[in-house]
C-alpha cells in the first residue's frame, strides 16, 4: 500500500513539475521585451543585408538594418515618420533577442498601418532596433508591442504571411525570389504581386550615398553564422568621392553607440531550474509523508500488541 501511494505521488509530482515548466515558459514568452531579454552588439548576415529580402506587409520595404537606414526611411516617407513618431530614432541601436517572445506586430496594408489582433512569435536570435523602450524588427520595420492596439482590421493577413521564416542565403536555391520594383523618387513604395506569398521578395538597394556612409564588410561571412552589420556595394559601384567619405565618421558612431545600460544583464530563471526546485520540493513532501506513514504503522503495531 505504501509503495503504491509513493508511486502515485511521484507521478503526480512529475506532472505538476512539467505543468509548472510549461506555464513558466508561456509566461516568459508572453512577457514584454525588456533590456534583460536582449543583448547589445547584434549582427546581421551580410548576405541578407546585401539581398535585402522584402517581406510581405513590411512597414519599410527591404527593412532597416541599421540606425542610419531607419533614419533614412523616416526622412523619406511620411507614413513611416508617423508610425515612428514616438520612437527615438536618433538614439536607435541594434540588439539581438535572447529568447522567444510573443508580441503584437504592426504591418502595412494599402498605405495604412495596422496592428495584429493577437500575438505572433518573435523568435530567439532575431535582430531588433530599439531606442531603449520601443522595439522594431530590422527585417521589415514592423514595430512590436506587448499590449494590444486599437488600430486593427478584419482584413488582417494570415499569420503565415506576417511571420515568414528568417531569410537565409540557401533559400535562393529552393525558392524563386522576386525583385521588388525600384521605388519612385522620395518613396519606399511597395507593390506586391497577387497572394499568396511563399517567400520574401528582394528589395532594391538604397541610394549610393546611404550605402557609402555605412561600413563595408571585411570578408564574406558564412551563411549559418551571423556577421557584422555591413553594406554590400552594388554590382557596379560608383568610385569613391569626397562627398561620400565626409559623412562616414559620424554615421559610424551612430551605428555602434555606447549603451552602458544594456551591459548590466540579469539572466532570467530557466525552466530546468524551476523543474529542479519543484522536484526537490516534491521529494521533501514525499519524505515527510513516508515518515508519517511509518509512524502511524508503528503506533498501530504497538496498539495491537
Amino acid at each position: 500500500m505504501n509503495t503504491r501511494r509513493f508511486l502515485l505521488l511521484s507521478v503526480c509530482a512529475v506532472i505538476c513539475a512539467w505543468s509548472l515548466q510549461v506555464i513558466f515558459r508561456s509566461l516568459e514568452q508572453a512577457s514584454p521585451i525588456t533590456r534583460y531579454a536582449v543583448s547589445p552588439g547584434a549582427r546581421v548576415s551580410a548576405a541578407a543585408r546585401a539581398l535585402r529580402p522584402n517581406y510581405p506587409y513590411s512597414v519599410i520595404a527591404g527593412g532597416a538594418y541599421s540606425p542610419a537606414e531607419l533614419r533614412y526611411a523616416n526622412d523619406r516617407e511620411s507614413l513611416v515618420r508617423r508610425h515612428y513618431a514616438d520612437f527615438d530614432i536618433h538614439n536607435a541601436r541594434l540588439v539581438v533577442l535572447n529568447t522567444n517572445r510573443y508580441q503584437y506586430v504592426s504591418y502595412r496594408l494599402n498605405d495604412h498601418i495596422f496592428w495584429t489582433r493577437h500575438r505572433l512569435l518573435i523568435p530567439r536570435g532575431e535582430v531588433l532596433l530599439t531606442d531603449g523602450r520601443n522595439y522594431a524588427r530590422t527585417r521589415c520595420g514592423n514595430r512590436l508591442s506587448n499590449s494590444a492596439a486599437p488600430e486593427t482590421t478584419p482584413l488582417q493577413p494570415a499569420d503565415s504571411l506576417l511571420a515568414l521564416p528568417t531569410f537565409r542565403p540557401e533559400m535562393l536555391a529552393k525558392t524563386s525570389l522576386q525583385l521588388a520594383p525600384a521605388p519612385p523618387p522620395g518613396e519606399l513604395e511597395q507593390a506586391y504581386p497577387q497572394l499568396p506569398f511563399e517567400s520574401p521578395r528582394l528589395a532594391p538597394y538604397l541610394p549610393t550615398g546611404v550605402e557609402a556612409s555605412l561600413p563595408m564588410p571585411e570578408s564574406w561571412p558564412e551563411s549559418d553564422t551571423p556577421s557584422p552589420i555591413a553594406a554590400i556595394s552594388p554590382a557596379f559601384p560608383t568610385p569613391a568621392s569626397p562627398v561620400f567619405e565626409t559623412p562616414a565618421p559620424p554615421v559610424a558612431k551612430s551605428v555602434t553607440p555606447a549603451s552602458p545600460v544594456l551591459k548590466a544583464e540579469v539572466p532570467e530563471p530557466g525552466s530546468l531550474l524551476l523543474f529542479g526546485i519543484v522536484l526537490c520540493l516534491s521529494g521533501w513532501l514525499l519524505g515527510r509523508m513516508a515518515r508519517a506513514s511509518r509512524k502511524a504503522d508503528d503506533r498501530s503495531t504497538k496498539d495491537e500488541k
